[in-house]
């Protein structure tokens, strides 16, 4: 921040020194080299949110392509579903979604029952107590795995 607030000052003194030692026109320099340094801050700024955010958007993508597979495998639009992050699968989907608990599998079978999810989408980012459910999908009895693919595993809900 003191740099930046000191540039001004620098600027000031360049145009000062342009005007006088090469006969700029001040007002004209001054206009120039102002749209010039916030076109470079505009620049700056971009190259560091690419470079420092490069997954940004990741997370709808994966969303808006686990909702075509929900599509696909005929799932009802009013189906509710448990993720990890349900406002921005909502967003991505327009479905009605709830969170994944903090907890193991019976944990997720309980609310998911609780709250009516019939579908269960479960991330590499889950909670550490469905390690077993991630590692071992075809062990779970209450638990049907639909699909497996890069942005996780779809499970649905089997009544008991």
């Amino acid at each position: 921040p003191l740099w930046w607030a000191l540039a001004a000052v620098g600027l000031e003194r360049l145009v000062d020194w342009g005007a006088r030692a090469r006969g700029w026109n001040a007002s004209q320099a001054w206009r120039v080299f102002s749209a010039a340094g916030v076109v470079m801050s505009l620049g700056l700024t971009v190259f560091v949110v690419q470079s420092r955010l490069p997954g940004w958007g990741a997370g709808q993508r994966a969303y808006e392509r686990l909702d075509a597979r929900l599509r696909d495998l005929g799932a009802p639009a009013a189906a509710v579903v448990m993720v990890n992050d349900p406002p921005g699968f909502y967003l991505a989907s327009g479905r009605p979604a709830i969170v994944i608990p903090d907890g193991d599998a019976t944990a997720l079978l309980a609310a998911a029952r609780r709250y009516g999810a019939r579908y269960v989408v479960l991330e590499a980012n889950h909670p550490r107590g469905l390690d077993a459910l991630f590692n071992a999908p075809q062990d779970a009895t209450a638990l049907r795995l639909l699909w497996r693919g890069e942005d996780g595993m779809l499970f649905e809900v089997v009544d008991e």
